[in-house]
C-alpha cells in the first residue's frame, strides 16, 4: 500500500515516522499534552500531518479557512470548545482519544480510554481532603526541585488555579516567585 508520512511538530523539532497503511496518534487519557491532526493534500492525495502545535500544523498543512461556527463559539466561550479548532482542516484529539489515518480516508477518531468518576470508591470527605493535600505537597516539592532555584512566574488570571500555586509557593517559602 501507499506509505504515510505523519510530522510531530513539538517546538523546533519534527519527528516523522511512516508506516505502510496507516498513521496512529493518541492523546493521553487526561489530555496533559495537546495534539492535533491537520488534513494535508498532496499530489499524492489526501494525508495527515499530526502533532501538538496547531499553528505550526496549519501552517504546514495550508490550511487557511475559518471555521465560521467554531469561531463564534470560541468568541462566545473565550476558549476553545472540545475538538472544534478554529481553522477548518484542523482536529483537536481529546483526553482519551486516538486516531487512525488511512491515505485517501479522512481520520477515524475512537475514545480508548473516559473519565469514569462513577467507579470511584466512596471514602470519607476528611480522607478525600488529606489525599488531596498530600498529592499537592507532592506535585510542588517535586516542580519546586525541578525549578531549582529559578524564579517562579504565575500569571494571575484571578481564577483558583493560580491563587492555588502562589499560596502553595509561598507556603512551601520558594525565594523567588
Amino acid at each position: 500500500g501507499q506509505a504515510v508520512t505523519a510530522r510531530l511538530e513539538m517546538g523546533s523539532t519534527a519527528k516523522e515516522g511512516e508506516a505502510p497503511d496507516f498513521v496512529f496518534a493518541a492523546a493521553d487519557r487526561i489530555g496533559s499534552i495537546p495534539v492535533f491532526v491537520a488534513n494535508h493534500d498532496t499530489a499524492a492525495g489526501r494525508g495527515h500531518l499530526v502533532g501538538g502545535l496547531a499553528l505550526l500544523l496549519t501552517e504546514k498543512a495550508g490550511l487557511q479557512t475559518v471555521n465560521r461556527d467554531a469561531a463564534l463559539a470560541i468568541g462566545i466561550s473565550v476558549c476553545v470548545l472540545g475538538e472544534k479548532a478554529l481553522i477548518e482542516g484542523l482536529t483537536h484529539i481529546r483526553a482519551g482519544q486516538a486516531a487512525v489515518m488511512i491515505p485517501g480516508r479522512p481520520p477515524e477518531f475512537f475514545y480508548y480510554a473516559a473519565y469514569r468518576p462513577w467507579l470511584a470508591a466512596e471514602r470519607p470527605r476528611a480522607q478525600l481532603i488529606d489525599e488531596l493535600a498530600d498529592v499537592l505537597r507532592q506535585v510542588f516539592a517535586k516542580m519546586i526541585a525541578s525549578a531549582d532555584g529559578r524564579p517562579i512566574m504565575v500569571p494571575l488570571s484571578a481564577g483558583l488555579d493560580s491563587r492555588l500555586i502562589a499560596a502553595a509557593l509561598k507556603e512551601f517559602r520558594y525565594p523567588d516567585v
